[in-house]
């Protein structure tokens, strides 16, 4: 009797390391293909950077435009690795949270406008998603920003779309729950019905910041509101919001 239940003990484990082997070289696999993915889509648009367009539609990045037609801009903050191409499709909203640029299946997916939001022209808040994948990968090096001297030293963004450039200045950086009473619904703003509702959305956001910035918004300033998971919980976001120099 010993015997058979060690058997079977050992079968059990013999077949957990199984599925953990697999497990883990498909992690391994699919972070090696989210490496190589993105950094054959950043020398397209470092090299699109470089050319001289005159055309009004898609001064940039036309390239990446033509190889996947919800390509709508980049975003990237200096000193991190946030370098990632950004996507639209208000007709299939959030695609984009479990396919990669190809459009294939990916558990890393790629940043992604909200479908409420508008590109042409920018809405008052453009909301853009994306994963907290571990180690920093996708928005998960966002996380950085708990820490005010990490901010200090990173306070601008870069988010171009296809037809013009932009720069940002974070002015909040806060966490909150989603699709409930207490949380705060940052993600229903996106055009400013008035001044005071604009400057409620500032109000509200500059409240909740781990800390106090510099940087605030008056009314009429463009808005982007970066939004991952905190850490995996599903009902939990890290959220930054950052106000277009002009």
């Amino acid at each position: 009797r010993m015997k058979k239940l060690y058997m079977a003990l050992l079968l059990v484990c013999v077949s957990i390391l199984i599925v953990s082997g697999y497990k883990l070289m498909t992690y391994y696999k699919e972070d090696q293909r989210y490496i190589e993915e993105f950094s054959k889509l950043s020398e397209i648009a470092e090299l699109n950077e470089t050319k001289d367009y005159k055309t009004e539609k898609l001064p940039y990045y036309s390239d990446l435009y033509n190889k996947n037609k919800d390509f709508a801009g980049w975003i990237s903050i200096k000193g991190t690795t946030i370098h990632y191409p950004v996507m639209y499709t208000p007709e299939n909203p959030d695609f984009y949270l479990k396919h990669n640029f190809e459009k294939q299946y990916s558990d890393y997916g790629v940043p992604y406008i909200s479908e409420a939001c508008s590109i042409a022209p920018l809405s008052d808040n453009t909301i853009i998603y994306g994963h907290n994948i571990t180690g920093g990968r996708m928005f998960g090096a966002l996380l950085d920003y708990t820490d005010k001297e990490f901010y200090e030293n990173h306070k601008f963004i870069e988010f171009n779309t296809c037809y013009k450039k932009g720069k940002y200045e974070i002015i909040a950086v806060f966490k909150t729950s989603v699709y409930d009473e207490q949380g705060f619904k940052y993600y229903t703003f996106i055009n400013a019905d008035s001044k005071d509702d604009y400057m409620h959305f500032i109000k509200q956001c500059k409240e909740l910041s781990f800390y106090e910035t510099e940087a605030t918004a008056k009314y009429g300033d463009k808005l982007i509101t970066i939004s991952t998971c905190d850490n995996g919980l599903n009902n939990r976001r890290f959220v930054i919001v950052a106000k277009e120099l002009t």
